[in-house]
């Protein structure tokens, strides 16, 4: 998952692990496949790849994103 850190990106890993890159958000969603890839959000893009499975909660849905917790959809 991409989410954007003021002028920066913010790439959270499958493992964990996160990194942070200075270049926009809308650089990061011309550069991946669309096949793999979606902006969600204007801050957030995921990688459907890495969705185990969606959560729902009432009128919600939440993807799980391992330790950093879980954001709704």
């Amino acid at each position: 998952m991409f989410r954007t850190a003021g002028d920066y990106t913010q790439a959270l890993l499958t493992d964990g692990h996160t990194g942070l890159v200075l270049q926009p958000l809308k650089a990061w969603e011309a550069r991946l496949p669309d096949k793999h890839f979606a902006r969600i959000h204007r801050s957030m893009i995921i990688n459907f790849d890495a969705i185990n499975r969606p959560a729902s909660a009432s009128a919600y849905t939440r993807i799980p994103s391992g330790p950093a917790g879980s954001y709704p959809i």
